[in-house]
């Protein structure tokens, strides 16, 4: 019962479920998906998250009693997703998952700010004014062999068509194509 398995035909698209979506994600405790599905889906702290804020950005999951099934599958799903363990630029061999991430181990929507020192014609940047700024969705830390290792983690909502989640490469490219730009920035932010 994967991921691409879970999604309504009428779940909700756009803007609004991408800011209700990226704000459980802050506020849910990662721990509670070690649970089984079942009692995570009945966990009532999971239940109360997911009704207020989707009710927040006018998502009207008493209309469609399936959102709600379909979001909390998706939140265990992906906050029990395998992630490779990263050592340098290389991956180990290793794995965890986001579930494993106490609270004191990651830090959702930080704050970044790159000054501006590019001169354009007749521009000179001032104190203050930003090259660019943001929030970094989260950012969380493990300690790999004694040694504290720093990520980024930028949700997405994008909705791709199903042949292509069973690509691989077709989501790489996807990443590569529309959010390399934002995985420099961020990574630079980060040192």
């Amino acid at each position: 019962d994967g991921c691409t398995s879970i999604l309504d035909l009428d779940y909700p698209k756009g803007k609004q479920l991408g800011n209700a979506i990226h704000e459980v994600f802050e506020k849910i405790d990662f721990t509670k998906a070690k649970m089984p599905l079942e009692d995570f889906q009945m966990d009532s702290e999971v239940n109360d998250l997911i009704d207020k804020t989707y009710a927040k950005y006018g998502l009207p999951l008493k209309r469609h009693p399936s959102w709600h099934n379909t979001t909390s599958k998706f939140v265990w799903h992906t906050l029990n997703a395998k992630l490779p363990v990263i050592e340098g630029s290389q991956a180990s061999g290793d794995t965890f998952s986001r579930r494993d991430l106490s609270a004191n181990e990651h830090f959702a929507e930080v704050e970044f700010f790159l000054e501006g020192d590019l001169i354009h014609a007749n521009h000179i940047p001032q104190t203050g004014e930003y090259f660019s700024k943001g929030f970094m969705d989260l950012i969380f830390v493990r300690e790999i062999n004694g040694t504290k290792r720093y990520a980024i983690l930028d949700w997405k909502s994008d909705r791709m068509d199903n042949d292509d989640y069973a690509k691989p490469e077709s989501l790489k490219d996807k990443v590569d194509c529309e959010y390399a730009v934002q995985r420099v920035l961020y990574a630079y932010c980060l040192i």
